[in-house]
């Protein structure tokens, strides 16, 4: 029996859900081994996807189980394909799930989707009031996921985080407390990003014509450009000479890497150095060694 590959298959979930539907980027039906893969790529290059006990990814598996019945898989194997952005365990990791176990996460996503369709959900967009901070209480959960959400823009939970955030004081010479300035330091990009998709949403209702109290769309700075680059240095060259027209300069070693055969690269060893401009931190996650010693003990050894 031959493997078996279907790419983009289009899902819907009927016997849970009428509104729960997606597309599978690849799945691979292994009859030998009696597994079914679930392939997911993920294009971005800044944010590492985790495969472990993804609901996505349990949610793509169990669209796919439930697209394909005519297979009757031991086990379900999920796969993250991200080759841009780098990741301890590299661009493919997997995890294999029992059967079973999607079933019991089917039986979560349904009562997730039912919490949506409650009469109280429809305080996410109202004024604060108990209802609404009931209902926050109960089913908004702000965290890392909230920067893909759509909804960032108009989420109180977001908001309410925000706030709560920017109410704390880090300055020299001041107390502060170590895990709080942590965790205020990992929640930065999901700030940034939630920052960003206000702007964004508050631009286009301004672009609509919809009126944003104290605020106005305005015309961008000017710039200069020329009408015609050629006909610039026409007129130009004559006066001030070709050398103070243009701009020469070697490229960049990243640049001219590109530029060189393969085999020639290895040239730029010895004509290159490289230089940190200094520190940054980050993440204990992140896979670049820590420093060391810190600034007064270098200093000092100096």
């Amino acid at each position: 029996m031959e493997n078996e590959l279907l790419v983009e298959q289009r899902f819907h979930l009927h016997e849970l859900h009428s509104d729960l539907f997606g597309t599978s980027d690849a799945i691979v039906w292994q009859p030998s081994i009696e597994r079914l893969s679930v392939i997911d790529l993920k294009y971005g290059a800044g944010v590492p996807v985790e495969v472990e006990d993804n609901p996505q990814l349990q949610y793509y598996a169990l669209g796919a189980l439930l697209a394909n019945k005519q297979w009757k898989p031991r086990e379900v194997e999920v796969v993250i394909v991200q080759p841009r952005c780098p990741h301890p365990d590299g661009p493919v990791r997997a995890q294999v799930l029992q059967v079973v176990d999607l079933l019991d996460f089917a039986a979560d996503l349904v009562e997730a989707v039912k919490r949506t369709e409650e009469a109280s959900a429809a305080c996410l967009c109202a004024d604060s009031g108990p209802l609404e901070a009931q209902w926050q209480r109960m089913y908004l959960h702000a965290g890392d996921h909230c920067r893909f959400c759509p909804a960032a823009a108009i989420c109180p939970a977001q908001k309410n985080k925000a706030q709560q955030l920017a109410k704390q004081a880090f300055a020299p010479g001041l107390p502060y407390d170590a895990q709080q300035l942590a965790e205020t330091l990992e929640w930065l990009p999901v700030l940034e990003a939630w920052i960003k998709n206000t702007r964004e949403f508050a631009y286009a209702e301004a672009e609509k014509g919809h009126d944003i109290p104290r605020h106005k769309l305005v015309e961008k700075r000017a710039t200069r450009k020329w009408r015609s680059e050629s006909d610039a240095a026409a007129v130009i060259v004559p006066i001030i000479g070709a050398d103070a027209a243009f701009e020469h300069k070697l490229m960049s070693p990243a640049a001219m890497e590109k530029c060189l055969p393969k085999d020639q690269r290895k040239i730029l060893d010895d004509l290159c150095v490289k230089e940190s401009s200094g520190h940054t931190l980050v993440h204990e996650s992140d896979k670049r060694e820590a420093i060391k010693e810190d600034a007064k003990s270098a200093f000092a050894s100096a």
